[in-house]
C-alpha cells in the first residue's frame, strides 16, 4: 500500500519580556557582555509570553510506494 508523507517546515518568531528593575536596567545597559547575561539569566525564568508571528510553513509532499 502507497502512503503519502507530509513534512511542514514552520518558522515562528516568539516574543518574551520580563519587568527589570532600575540596578539591572542600568546595569544592562552600561555593562559589558558578561555583565548583560548575568542580568538574562537573573530574569529569564520569570519571562512572560508577549506574542507570536508565524513568518513560513512550507509544506513538501513525498510519494512511498511499498
Amino acid at each position: 500500500m502507497a502512503k503519502l508523507r507530509r513534512m511542514v517546515t514552520e518558522v515562528t518568531y516568539i516574543w518574551y519580556e520580563a519587568e527589570l528593575t532600575d540596578e539591572q536596567a542600568k546595569a544592562y545597559k552600561e555593562g559589558d557582555e558578561i555583565n548583560k547575561w548575568d542580568i538574562i539569566e537573573e530574569v529569564e525564568d520569570d519571562m512572560d509570553f508577549v506574542r507570536d508571528k508565524p513568518i513560513s510553513d512550507n509544506v513538501e509532499y513525498e510519494l512511498i510506494e511499498e
